[in-house]
């Protein structure tokens, strides 16, 4: 196994560890909201079953979702741009990811293609990428 593969590995690990503490803060959430309304009805499986389903979809959204919003702003952006123009165009467009969750969709895109590294980031300066 390469270096290269371990990285992704290790990439993947970290996006499904923030999905399932998303998943857990939810959780918690709703069962706080849960015990203020007073206890379910006994048996009530479907209702949790629809309780669950509503947290899941709050915590994960669509798959893929994260890198066709920044595919999406890229767009927006100039032929030659940084993580920081990706981010002001998503704040445009009234969404807002985190640091880490573009840099993870740009090196994804980066992979696929979809984008080149013009030049790699140094120090505090950050990459410049071109639209492909």
């Amino acid at each position: 196994m390469s270096i290269r593969e371990i990285v992704e590995i290790r990439d993947r690990l970290k996006s499904d560890l923030a999905t399932v503490e998303k998943f857990l803060l939810i959780a918690r959430r709703e069962r706080a909201a849960n015990d203020h309304e007073g206890p379910s009805p006994a048996g009530s499986q479907s209702n949790q079953q629809h309780t669950l389903q509503a947290i899941l979809n709050q915590a994960h959204g669509d798959y893929g979702a994260i890198g066709k919003s920044v595919l999406e702003a890229i767009q927006m952006c100039p032929s030659e741009f940084t993580s920081a123009d990706v981010n002001e165009s998503l704040e445009k467009e009234k969404r807002s990811l985190a640091g880490t969750q573009i840099s993870v969709a740009l090196s994804r895109l980066r992979r696929q293609g979809k984008i080149e590294v013009v030049k790699p980031k140094r120090g505090r300066q950050p990459a410049v990428y071109r639209k492909r």
